[in-house]
Formats: structure tokens, sequence, C-alpha cells
């Protein structure tokens, strides 16, 4: 069985690529959030209950991808950095 090798150029590549992806759904999830929250005050205002609690699930979930992406983003820069700092020391 032959072993399929990937370069560190490539790598680092779809890893770029992938980070892009990571922000344009961090980018939506917020967007989106401040959305459904808008809506959810409008819902609670207006007195429709069912409503505004599907918005704010809605929220929730974003609020959860959104804390999925920044955590990914973080150790992804926290890495780079000490590659960084280990490589000039």
């Amino acid at each position: 069985m032959a072993k399929s090798v990937i370069d560190r150029r490539r790598f680092a590549t779809w890893l770029f690529f992938l980070d892009l992806v990571v922000w344009g759904v961090l980018t939506i999830c917020i967007v989106d959030m401040v959305y459904k929250a808008l809506y959810a005050n409008y819902f609670m205002d207006a007195g429709t209950l069912s409503l505004a609690t599907d918005a704010f699930l809605k929220v929730a979930r974003d609020a959860a991808i959104a804390t999925g992406c920044g955590i990914y983003t973080a150790v992804r820069q926290f890495r780079s950095e000490f590659q960084v700092m280990r490589r000039l020391l």
C-alpha cells in the first residue's frame, strides 16, 4: 500500500482556505444572530411567545457556532504565533 504524503506547502494552502471558510461562517453567524435577536425582541413585544422562543433558539444556535469558530481561530492564531516564536529563538 502506498502512502499518500502531502507536502507542507499544500497543507498550509488548504488550511488557509479552511480559515477563510471559517471566517465566512463566523461572519454569517454573527449577522444572522443580530437579525434573529431583533426579530425575537419584536415577537416578545408583540406577545407571540412561540415565535419569540423559536427566534431565541436560533440565536443560541448561532452563538454556539460562532463560539466554535472563534475557538478554532484562536487556536490557529496561538499555534502560528508559537511556531514563529520557536523559529526566532
